[in-house]
């Protein structure tokens, strides 16, 4: 007993750090489940958090909107935005509405009252709409409280500008631009942005204006058609 009792010792030791192996690992095992339940619920609740958020963000628009049709007088109908043309330097739209919902071209297209575009291309079940950032728009326009009057066109990067202002008009960051009525293509007093900043030029008979939207048009997903 004395000869062998060393090795039963070491046995003995050998089996008891053996089950704190096995513990260790069945502590480790535990603690990564704790982990994986607590980063599924930390996701849910993320997920159910973005989602209350863009519920308000929808709920605060709907809300504008109904508030702007009540209003004016325009005829208007509400419509989804589908697609958006990232193919091209055209800045473009597709609504869910056409040709069957009364659409056609030369139509308005507003969100939460401000001017969003133009429509050019009607189908039966949808509509293809140029946004007023398009290169391709001029938008006759007046600067709110002020004389000045000129054109609004697209520029590259979902931005505007306001052209042949006379130099001797006033024009300041902030003030509200807004839609004429001459030609006959946009109703007149709709809001298409607010002065960002002034270009004067040099020795020049006209100066120009810089127009920040007052609509972010990458997060563009309802519109109003005004009906005409």
């Amino acid at each position: 007993m004395g000869i062998f009792s060393p090795v039963g010792n070491v046995l003995n030791i050998s089996t008891n750090s053996g089950k704190g192996i096995f513990s260790s690992i069945g502590e480790l095992k535990n603690l990564e489940k704790e982990n994986k339940d607590l980063r599924e619920k930390l996701n849910k609740s993320e997920a159910e958090i973005v989602s209350l958020q863009e519920a308000k963000a929808e709920n605060d628009s709907l809300r504008k909107e109904l508030a702007f049709k009540q209003s004016t007088d325009l005829q208007l109908t509400s419509a989804n935005v589908v697609m958006y043309d990232t193919k091209s330097v055209k800045q473009t739209i597709v609504i869910d509405k056409g040709e069957r919902d009364g659409l056609k071209s030369g139509m308005i297209l507003l969100s939460e009252g401000f001017l969003v575009g133009k429509i050019y291309e009607t189908k039966a079940d949808i509509s293809k709409a140029y946004l007023i950032t398009d290169i391709s728009s001029a938008i006759p326009a007046y600067v709110q409280n002020s004389t000045a009057t000129g054109s609004v066109k697209g520029k590259l990067g979902y931005g505007m500008s306001l052209e042949m202002i006379p130099q001797g008009d006033v024009l300041k960051q902030g003030q509200l631009v807004i839609t004429s009525g001459l030609g006959g293509d946009y109703p007149k007093g709709l809001i298409i942005g607010k002065i960002d900043s002034v270009d004067q030029g040099n020795n020049s008979t006209f100066q120009s204006a810089s127009i920040r939207p007052e609509i972010n048009f990458k997060f563009l997903e309802r519109v109003m058609v005004v009906i005409r």
